[in-house]
């Protein structure tokens, strides 16, 4: 499932590559080691949204994101931390993403999340970042499923990090 995408895109992403994830051994970075840990540490049965508590991950605040499922082509940022943003280059709060977004960054991200919705289990991504002021960044984040009682996926929960040299 490993691809690359390299475009002309109005955020900071140059290159992404993409990989389902079975060990927390597979990551280079504390924090999306840790709340990988945390998302494995419930087993067979996934954590609910309400499982997930930032009080006991204060550190990881400004590096995680939510997005919550509003249909299975529908989505909804509904939490994005500050370096969060500043990586991305936009501060996704409250913004609506589908196939058919009238943003090419929030497609791609909803098509993403769609495929997500097939895997229903971890998944981490890497890549570069460009910046107008400095040379290229890489990035690793992290995004796993957050479920109902019922097994539906309600929303997706990930953190991402710049990866430094």
């Amino acid at each position: 499932m490993s691809s690359k995408l390299v475009s002309d895109r109005e955020d900071n992403f140059h290159s992404i590559e993409r990989k389902p994830l079975n060990s927390v051994d597979e990551l280079h970075l504390e924090k999306t080691s840790e709340l990988l840990s945390w998302w494995k540490s419930f087993g067979a049965t996934p954590p609910t949204r309400s499982d997930f508590d930032i009080i006991k991950f204060p550190h990881l605040a400004p590096n995680i994101y939510l997005i919550e499922v509003i249909s299975p082509t529908r989505f909804l940022y509904r939490l994005c931390g500050e370096e969060v943003g500043r990586l991305v280059g936009r501060a996704y709060r409250m913004v609506e993403m589908s196939p058919t977004s009238d943003v090419m960054e929030d497609r791609l991200l909803a098509d993403y999340l769609i495929m997500l919705m097939d895997l229903k289990g971890p998944c981490t991504c890497r890549g570069s970042l460009k910046f107008f002021d400095r040379d290229f960044s890489l990035f690793e984040s992290l995004d796993v499923p957050l479920m109902d009682e019922d097994g539906n996926i309600t929303h997706f929960l990930g953190v991402l990090d710049e990866i430094k040299r």
